[in-house]
């Protein structure tokens, strides 16, 4: 889980600066060539790793604090900070590609090319704002 979640952080920080700014696209090609060397089962493992932590972020940012049982144990990345990003607006959609790479990594899909548009999407859903 600690590697898993090393891969988590950068991954949604380089999704997160890579908005309007190309050249952070480059680390996420390098993300996506990191994750995809590892097994398949790996893989879809990590996935999974990522809907938990996306939902503990969603319990946390709605105040289910009891329900929060993840402590990320990276320096400088609190789930709190983190939590706001994550909301009724964009959960949903983020669940979804995550389920939908998945599958696609289970039915033998380029694993790099899966992550690299997973990676591209979130960078776009995690910039949505929460509706009011």
């Amino acid at each position: 889980d600690e590697q898993f979640e090393q891969w988590f952080i950068a991954w949604v920080r380089a999704a997160f600066k890579a908005k309007g700014n190309a050249s952070v696209i480059q680390l996420l090609v390098e993300w996506s060539e990191t994750i995809s060397k590892t097994g398949r089962e790996t893989q879809k493992r990590f996935l999974n790793y990522c809907i938990q932590f996306f939902r503990q972020a969603l319990l946390l940012n709605y105040s289910a604090n009891s329900l929060v049982f993840l402590q990320p144990k990276t320096p400088n990345f609190k789930l709190e900070n983190f939590a706001p990003f994550i909301h009724s607006a964009n959960i949903l959609e983020i669940n979804k590609e995550l389920n939908s790479a998945i599958y696609h990594i289970e039915r033998n899909g380029n694993s790099k090319i899966i992550l690299l548009d997973l990676s591209i999407k979130l960078t776009r859903l995690l910039h949505l704002k929460e509706a009011t």
